[in-house]
């Protein structure tokens, strides 16, 4: 299983949570502070949403994901 957090230099972390060692894997840097995120229940898709009236999804499954345009 894997968990995302958000911080507020607007970078998205994944971690992997069935590792011994927990190093996270950057899913997503942009600038913007992150308020909120959220994954859908089959982990597949990632929402964030922040202070510039904006929501991005990402494709978590992707290697590299980037928001859906």
């Amino acid at each position: 299983k894997d968990m995302f957090t958000a911080g507020s230099d607007g970078t998205i972390l994944k971690w992997d949570m069935t590792k011994e060692v927990k190093t996270p894997v950057v899913v997503h840097s942009h600038g913007f502070i992150n308020r909120s995120i959220d994954i859908t229940p089959d982990e597949k898709w990632l929402v964030s949403c922040g202070d510039v009236n904006y929501l991005q999804l990402f494709d978590v499954t992707q290697e590299n994901p980037q928001p859906i345009q």
